[in-house]
């Protein structure tokens, strides 16, 4: 909803189709359970930082002092005609292919610290990609602090 505040509200549903549901009773009905409203959400940072690096190439995410990482997303592999950073060796045809589980390794590795070093190996991602193919590795990220980061993960 890209808004910094949010008012809502709320009425007795049927759980279709509605973003928060309250269950019909009162303190001052004898044997019914109390109202009550539960309610997701996620704050949206104000900048993302997105990286990317070649295959074997290494990287450093870091944030300030009272910061930590937060990772959004990873992808290990290729998306055709979106990397003129690593570029495919010449006679080789450009192609899509991911890795699955890239943005789980990259959270497990770095979310929640301070720095982190990144190294795009198919030894840690996998090859999903035809043996030719040169390979990158894309996070995108941001720095919060330390109870932002805890939610989000």
């Amino acid at each position: 909803m890209k808004k910094r505040h949010c008012k809502f509200t709320t009425s007795p549903g049927n759980g279709k189709d509605t973003a928060a549901v309250v269950v019909p009773a009162s303190p001052s009905c004898p044997g019914q359970p109390p109202k009550f409203v539960e309610v997701a959400y996620k704050c949206r940072p104000l900048e993302f930082r997105s990286k990317i690096i070649c295959e074997n190439e290494t990287i450093q995410l870091k944030c300030k002092r009272n910061a930590r990482i937060a990772i959004y997303s990873a992808t290990f592999g290729r998306v055709q005609f979106q990397s003129a950073q690593c570029l495919q060796p010449p006679g080789i045809e450009d192609e899509t292919c991911e890795a699955s589980f890239s943005t789980e390794t990259v959270m497990q590795m770095c979310h929640g610290k301070r720095r982190c070093t990144l190294n795009a190996s198919s030894s840690t991602f996998g090859n999903p990609c035809s043996p030719q193919s040169h390979l990158y590795l894309r996070v995108v990220y941001t720095c919060g602090n330390e109870r932002f980061v805890c939610m989000i993960h």
